[in-house]
Order: C-alpha cells, then structure tokens, then sequence
C-alpha cells in the first residue's frame, strides 16, 4: 500500500525536548529509520541549556529545528504542529523511540480509513532500551486490529502521546494544547479529541517505545498535594466528557475509571496527600456508587468498616511487620 500511496501522504514526526541530549539523537535516528517516501522531522527544543540545540543542529536539513523560550511540552508540541507540513502528525517524546517499522504500519492504517485518528500500541523500556515486562502507557481496553475505538477508553488513563497518527486538520487548533497543565496533559488532550469529533482506529501494531525513568518528579511519589488535586480534577473533566458527548458508554469503561481513582487515593494516603486521597475516593464512588474499595480482601473488609483512612494505616504497619527480620 505504501507503493502506492506513500510518496502522497506527508507525515510529520514533532520531537518536543527539553535539555535531551542524553536522548534525542536515538528519537531523531529511530524516525529516519523509518521506511516511508514522505518524512518530515519537527525538533522543537523549549530553551534548554544543554547541547540538545547543537544534536539537533547536527543533522542538518534532515530536521527542521525550532527553538523556543521554555514554555512546557504542551506548547512546544503546539508550535510543532504549527510548523509542521505534513499531512499527518505524530508526536514523539525526545527520550522515546519508533520502532522500525512504526509509521508504514499506522500509515498503513490511516490510508485505509481517510480523515480518522490512529492509534496503536506501546512497549515500556529502561535507559539501554531493554524491553520491560509491564506495559505502561498501551490503552486498558484494546479492541480488535482496525476495529472502531470506543472514545470512552482514551480517558481510562493518561493516553500517551506517542500512540498516536493524527491528520493534521484535525489538531491544529490550539484548545489541543493547555499550557497551563504540566502532568497529565494527555487527559486534556484526549477531551479535546473526543470533542472534535473524529472517528478513532485501533492499529494493534507496536508504534512507540516509551522511556521510563525513576524520577522523583513524577506524580506518584510527589508529596505536592496541589499537583495531585490537578489531576483528580483532570479525571473528573474527563468524566463530565464522558457524559457529555459520549452519550450511552461502555460500564467497563467507567469501571476502570472508578478503581483506578481509588488507587490513586490510596497512593495519596501512602505519602500523606489526605485531601488528595479524600477528593479521588470521592470521584471514584461519585462514578461507580456501588464501587467496592479496591485491594486485598483484609483491605476491602477494613476499609468498608473503617474507612479507607484507617484500612491503609493498618495494612502498612501489618506489612511493615512482617517484613521486619526476625530476632535470632
């Protein structure tokens, strides 16, 4: 199909970063490895101090380089799509790579179905680009290749960037990119795809190899309680989303949505975030009232008598307990 079509339809790869140059020239040269006639490369570097200008700059006309004052990963993918030529976009984050054969097969895709988002799947891998058992970015609910994604599930989780082929008509409005959020920005991404209405294909291919790292700046081991209320309010305008322009959804969906706001209250409880926690087991049985807590049955037991406030402090000083080494 590529034969045929690929010289036509322009696709254009947007690397927003960030001080990458531990990164970027991998992401740059896992794109140019990729087999389709038409590729642009977007680099928008947000103002690093590091040498990811000069990586960049380095391969010459083969990337088109924008450099801008930091402004955070939203914008910088905003100013990429502005750039951008192609007819197609897809985002790829600077620490990340495509595997070999990424695009062919969401173009593949993309050319079977004119005017629809593609998405696909995800490997999660370490710092030498070993694959990792847990996958931590794939959507929760795969339908079957080329079938119809139901909308619902994009915001059963923070739908990484990365799996997406987008024609560019459709996000080149700046409601795409909220400046104003800087984790999580995904969820107010996908509200706004939702929102514009277009029809959502699986690719049951795997088009992204995401980085992860153990940094402390990520949410979950954050003690910032604000950050943490962002995103509970994120989840639940993702919930109002749902109910205002999905119309009947999938129940599975909403389950996925409840349990997973009530785990992250937990996590809350664990680093002493308690009006985070209160705030996500509220939304988690505001979405599902009949929800039963989620974790063990001790836990589930304790938590339905006690309160889940009082069930977390007890399991901790139970593990904590058991995981001391006995006296000999």
């Amino acid at each position: 199909m590529l034969d045929q079509y690929g010289a036509k339809q322009k696709v254009s790869v947007i690397i927003p970063c960030f001080n990458s140059e531990c990164w970027l020239a991998e992401a740059i040269d896992s794109v140019l490895r990729q087999k389709i006639l038409n590729l642009e490369i977007v680099v928008v570097n947000d103002g690093s101090s590091d040498g990811t200008q000069k990586i960049a700059e380095s391969y010459g006309d083969k990337v088109v380089l924008i450099n801008q004052v930091n402004s955070g990963v939203s914008w910088a993918r905003r100013e990429g799509v502005r750039h951008a030529t192609g007819d197609y976009i897809k985002f790829l984050d600077s620490d990340d790579m495509l595997p070999e054969a990424a695009l062919q097969d969401l173009l593949d895709v993309a050319i079977q179905f004119p005017n629809e988002v593609v998405i696909g799947n995800a490997i999660t891998i370490v710092s030498n680009g070993c694959a990792l058992d847990e996958i931590m970015y794939s959507l929760a609910y795969k339908p079957n290749h080329l079938d119809l994604l139901p909308k619902e599930f994009l915001l059963t989780q923070a739908t990484q960037s990365g799996l997406w082929l987008l024609p560019k008509h459709v996000v080149n409005q700046d409601c795409f990119f909220n400046h104003g959020i800087q984790l999580g920005e995904e969820y107010a991404f996908c509200i706004e795809l939702i929102r514009a209405g277009a029809p959502i294909r699986f690719c049951d291919r795997i088009v992204c190899q995401i980085r992860a790292h153990n940094e402390t700046n990520r949410l979950s081991q954050t003690k910032n309680e604000t950050r943490h209320l962002k995103q509970v309010a994120l989840i639940a305008d993702s919930i109002a989303c749902i109910e205002s322009e999905v119309g009947a959804c999938s129940s599975v969906a909403l389950d996925i949505i409840a349990r997973k706001c009530w785990s992250r209250g937990r996590d809350c409880i664990r680093i002493d975030c308690k009006e985070a926690a209160e705030a996500y087991f509220i939304l988690a049985k505001k979405v599902r009232p009949d929800l039963r807590p989620v974790g063990s049955y001790a836990y589930r037991m304790l938590s339905q008598v006690f309160g889940p406030f009082t069930a977390e402090t007890v399991i901790q000083r139970i593990k904590c307990m058991l995981s001391k080494p006995k006296a000999i």
